[in-house]
């Protein structure tokens, strides 16, 4: 992110974000004084990054807000989980957490933002969804209290810096920015596909223009789009109309033909109908992958799309 960005005060910076980061670590988050560090070896009470980011990204999956991108530099804020543990009265092993949001892009370390230290129960004893109901309260009230003018300008501002490949409206080494950025897809708009229930929005591929190819096919990557798109339009064509929504899909694709998606929707579309379409994407066949993995993002509108007034209350 440009140093002018920096400038930016950090209220607009949380609430005009689009895209994260999300990363993890173990760490002290808790002051002195309340209560001991318990280094308990093992068992759900041991701290875990991995645990704790995977706790992380469905928290932030579920929320619907933001995109999840791969790349530090892609992302509008970084979120970091931080994990650790304490002994908590007669309780040997209580797992803490806080979350830490900084900028992203710059490198910049400076906090932006970061919620309470939140200790896990008996039950939920990951509280991690804590750290992340405090975030979502912080950015809410952000939005509100916000004009919209101003929070308007900064969104366009940023989806200009998403279209130009994350490096500025006007890179002063063009080249740089396809060798560092993500490749856009733009299928045909009078397409078949586009005349029912469903209309693709965008689909990106994790990898550079000028060396995607290495990686997979952009005419079997585009086909795959448009079965999914298929796949959309049989199931929700034939459902009851609803307010417009966004389904949003992200994927990794192995050479080995395996794949793992992710799937959220702004409004939230009922949840039997996605457990349906995930389903049914399980047997999409996949394109080829020549070398791996190969990260993706398509985002579809279901009956027109949800509009900017709905996607900032959910």
């Amino acid at each position: 992110m440009p140093s002018a960005g920096r400038s930016v005060p950090p209220g607009l910076t949380l609430a005009s974000a689009a895209r994260v980061y999300l990363d993890a670590e173990i760490g002290t988050t808790i002051p002195p004084g309340f209560g001991r560090y318990s280094s308990h070896p093992s068992g759900r009470g041991a701290p875990s990054a991995e645990r704790a980011h995977a706790g992380l990204e469905k928290a932030i999956a579920q929320w619907g807000r933001f995109t999840i991108v791969s790349d530090p530099r892609q992302a509008d804020l970084i979120l970091t989980i931080v994990e650790g543990n304490r002994t908590s009265g007669i309780r040997e092993g209580v797992l803490t957490e806080r979350l830490v949001v900084s900028r992203g892009g710059s490198g910049e370390t400076v906090p932006l933002w970061q919620s309470k230290s939140h200790d896990g129960g008996v039950r939920d004893y990951r509280p991690v969804a804590k750290t992340v109901e405090e975030f979502r309260a912080a950015v809410e009230e952000y939005e509100k209290n916000i004009p919209r003018e101003l929070l308007a300008d900064a969104r366009a501002k940023r989806k200009a810096e998403t279209a130009s490949g994350g490096c500025g409206a006007a890179p002063a080494d063009p080249l740089d920015c396809l060798a560092h950025g993500n490749t856009v897809l733009y299928l045909p708009e009078d397409r078949e596909e586009n005349r029912g229930a469903v209309k693709l929005s965008e689909a990106v591929l994790g990898k550079s223009l000028l060396d995607v190819g290495k990686y997979i096919s952009t005419t079997d990557f585009s086909n795959y789009v448009a079965a999914i798109q298929k796949l959309l339009h049989q199931q929700f064509t034939v459902a009851q109309r609803q307010p417009g929504k966004d389904i949003a899909l992200q994927g990794t694709l192995q050479p080995d033909g395996k794949a793992d998606f992710k799937l959220a929707s702004r409004p939230q579309v009922e949840q039997q109908q996605m457990e349906s379409f995930y389903s049914a994407l399980l047997l999409v066949p996949r394109p080829a992958v020549r070398e791996g993995p190969v990260e993706f993002r398509a985002v579809f509108q279901l009956w027109g799309g949800g509009s900017d007034e709905s996607q900032a209350k959910h």
